[in-house]
């Protein structure tokens, strides 16, 4: 309560300093503590699947459709971070006896228009995409692949190569 009661006080532009402190803070926290990214699309690779070999089949497209991916939660999480950080900026300018329940609403409130907000902005494509792999040794076996953007379309009744590199899949097209 004290805390709070010491950031009331303050004149404006220190509370606009304190927030930019905290948002600094949670970024590098949700940079340390994020998993490093597995990227299987476009001509980008994660460090886990460069320079090591993998499995190459020549497959059949079968089916394509563009799908939405969702905001990544480390997105979201800085959305909620300074949308609650803004809702408190407003809550705490308002002079009433219940500024301890002004102040929470407005961070409540702020922190999940912010984390919708970068839900909806942050949003990618994908394309997924049903493959018959032709499995070395005769046979077959069907397989979907999610590949985020960027992405080279393909499209049914292409023939394509699928790699695997590490537990990750990615559609190529084929140059001849």
């Amino acid at each position: 309560m004290k805390i709070l009661n010491n950031f009331r006080s303050m004149q404006l532009h220190n509370k606009a300093l304190c927030i930019v402190y905290a948002l600094a803070l949670l970024t590098v926290g949700l940079v340390i503590g994020s998993e490093k990214a597995h990227a299987q699309s476009g001509n980008v690779y994660a460090l886990p699947q460069a320079q090591v070999a993998g499995t190459v089949y020549e497959a059949l497209v079968l089916q394509v459709a563009v799908k939405e991916v969702e905001a990544t939660m480390p997105a979201r999480a800085t959305g909620a971070g300074l949308g609650s950080a803004a809702g408190l900026l407003l809550a705490s300018n308002v002079n009433s006896h219940q500024r301890a329940t002004v102040n929470t609403v407005g961070v409540a409130l702020g922190g999940l228009l912010g984390e919708r907000t970068a839900n909806a902005t942050m949003k990618t494509a994908a394309q997924e995409i049903i493959v018959r792999l032709e499995l070395p040794g005769g046979g077959f076996r069907t397989l979907v692949i999610v590949q985020p953007a960027p992405f080279d379309q393909v499209f049914p009744q292409e023939t394509v190569y699928v790699s695997e590199v590490r537990g990750a899949y990615r559609v190529l097209k084929r140059t001849l």
